[in-house]
């Protein structure tokens, strides 16, 4: 094999896996855009002083406006799972320990009938907070999944 060969085998093989990071970081971004997404879906409680208002011709109540996306346009994916959890941001591994717990007894599929709608929303919401308390655990206990993480 000549030597422009090998090069270009190099070259070609740091395009894909410069390819491949950028799909993995676009996945990051869209990830963490469908974490405030559904924060903002499953509000469950409106700031104090708005009140949720009920459209005419739908009957649906429609809450206020999600806050304003942090810094440059980049939304915070822990904060959204914070929002999930329903706990303050910085809250300790307890805390967040006890408000899964919470949100998991709220979050009953089980005990609606298999195939509806209400039972879809049900598996899609306990899978979106079981995500969101993995990827707090995650950060506020780095070293519980260490040896997950590990490449043998």
């Amino acid at each position: 094999m000549s030597i422009p060969e090998r090069v270009w085998r190099i070259v070609k093989g740091r395009w894909v896996m410069a390819g491949d990071q950028l799909r993995s970081l676009e996945e990051k971004l869209a990830e963490a855009d469908a974490y405030q997404e559904l924060a903002d879906a499953l509000r469950v409680r409106p700031e104090p002083g708005t009140v949720p208002t009920t459209t005419a011709r739908t009957g649906s109540t429609v809450l206020p406006e999600p806050p304003a996306p942090t810094a440059a346009g980049q939304h915070d994916p822990l904060e959204a799972a914070y929002e999930l959890l329903q706990v303050k941001p910085g809250a300790g591994l307890a805390e967040v320990d006890a408000a899964y717990n919470e949100r998991m007894s709220e979050l009953r599929p089980e005990l609606t009938v298999p195939g509806t709608p209400e039972r879809t929303t049900q598996d899609a919401r306990r899978r979106a907070v079981e995500a969101a308390y993995d990827k707090v655990r995650d950060v506020l206990n780095p070293t519980e999944t260490r040896f997950e993480r590990l490449e043998i």
